[in-house]
């Protein structure tokens, strides 16, 4: 459970951070722009995921939870 919450911790954290600087196309790519040093394989694959999965941040309002549900009904997963 520890793992896990850390995990959900670091995506989110990794979400907030602005993506890393790219270098212009006229000029060959630094390494800071083409990868970024993290601490272990798992930071990484936490990095990855949370710059290609998709979530919805949403407050959460009474009339929104069904509406919501409502729609995600008609894709079953």
């Amino acid at each position: 459970m520890d793992s896990v919450l850390c995990d959900e911790l670091l995506q989110e954290i990794f979400t907030r951070l602005s993506p890393p600087a790219t270098a212009p196309q006229s000029s060959p790519p630094s390494p800071s722009s083409t990868s970024v040093p993290l601490v272990s394989k798992r930071w990484l694959r936490l990095y990855r995921e949370s710059r290609t999965a998709l979530s919805l941040r949403l407050a959460p309002s009474a009339a929104l939870i069904p509406a919501l549900s409502d729609f995600l009904s008609n894709y079953p997963s």
